[in-house]
């Protein structure tokens, strides 16, 4: 049964390093060095857990299954090691970490590759691992990565900018409250219930810092200046624009995700509903759910307007906007993100 095990781990961190990758908007990291961290970050941070378990336990602190043990072993000690396992990969990522989201990105997959193998020796010891691993990856290797990722943008802010250590008390203490609630309630037969508010609350946060992250990117473009930019491709195949309804050919531009053409009649720009939602991601460091309103009374039932840059219309998946229209829109998006998260209390100034 092991082998079954190791290539669903496997396969599963595979596909969630590419879940996190598509988060770095701006300049991806490599795959290799992704898979890299995750390998050699989770296994010296399991194998610094190990070693402190065991001395606890030559000590006599064995047994944490209780509030106490959550609280003040299993949270500091993971933790700990998880951190230690992003330091230990720094070496690595001397020429890749030079933007705030790599932080974050890193120690994301530094706790994937700790739950995978923490996963495995779950797994192995049960009676039906299947089931075990299945649940696991869907409840705890999300949490791993939602107890740790501050500690990913307090660890680029201190090496990159030389920042003071505040930021990096409080992305601990977050981790170890964080990580020692789940498994105080875990513990007690709570999980399923501490697991939906861990997600609404880490996921809140994790959007909140990426958001950041993203506006404050070195390598931040406006919309206006992509577009100013050569087309990928003179002509292709044309979406219908929403304004003029031409259906003829257009010149696309290509970044990724995002997939955008521009109009020969009207001068409007179009694009499918899921390439505004990357727009807004990339370009407005946004990673929220977007925001629609009905379209003003025009005729035309089915139109919205979504965050006020553009109008789109869902059923057929389609979005229309003006550059100038939109990018202030856009920018003040990625201004208001950097604005609420230096803003808070657990953010001692910026990171770049």
């Amino acid at each position: 049964m092991s082998l079954p095990i190791i290539v669903a781990s496997a396969l599963a961190g595979v596909f969630i390093v590419a879940r996190l990758r598509q988060l770095d908007v701006h300049e991806k990291e490599p795959w290799r060095i992704l898979l890299l961290v995750t390998v050699v970050g989770g296994l010296c941070a399991i194998a610094v857990a190990l070693v402190v378990y065991r001395l606890l336990d030559a000590v006599g602190i064995g047994d944490v299954r209780s509030i106490a043990g959550a609280l003040l072993v299993v949270g500091p000690v993971e933790e700990v090691a998880k951190l230690l396992g992003l330091l230990a990969c720094l070496p690595l990522l001397r020429r890749h970490m030079d933007e705030p989201a790599d932080g974050v990105i890193y120690m994301a997959c530094v706790a994937l590759g700790f739950s995978l193998i923490e996963n495995y020796f779950y797994a192995v010891s049960a009676e039906n691992a299947g089931g075990l691993l299945a649940l696991r990856l869907l409840m705890a290797t999300p949490a791993h990565i939602l107890f740790s990722f501050p500690m990913g943008l307090a660890v680029y802010a201190r090496r990159r900018k030389g920042a003071r250590t505040g930021l990096m008390w409080r992305a601990f203490v977050y981790a170890i409250l964080a990580h020692g609630l789940w498994d105080a309630l875990a513990f007690n037969g709570f999980a399923l219930l501490v697991f939906i508010g861990l997600l609404w609350m880490g996921g809140r946060l994790f959007g909140r810092v990426m958001s950041y992250a993203a506006s404050v990117s070195p390598y931040r473009e406006t919309l206006e200046d992509f577009l100013a930019g050569e087309p990928s491709a003179a002509s292709e195949d044309g979406l219908a624009c929403l304004a003029c309804g031409d259906i003829g050919a257009k010149a696309v531009w290509r970044l990724g995700r995002i997939r955008i053409q521009r109009c020969g009649t009207c001068g409007r720009h179009v694009s499918t509903w899921d390439s505004l939602i990357f727009l807004f991601r990339h370009f407005g460091g946004w990673y929220g759910r977007l925001k629609e309103t009905p379209a003003p009374s025009d005729g035309h039932d089915d139109l919205c307007v979504v965050e006020a840059g553009n109008i789109a219309n869902r059923r057929e998946q389609l979005a229309a906007f003006r550059p100038r229209d939109l990018s202030p829109v856009l920018e003040a998006m990625g201004e208001r993100a950097v604005d609420e998260a230096e803003g808070a209390w657990w953010f001692p100034g910026r990171v770049t």
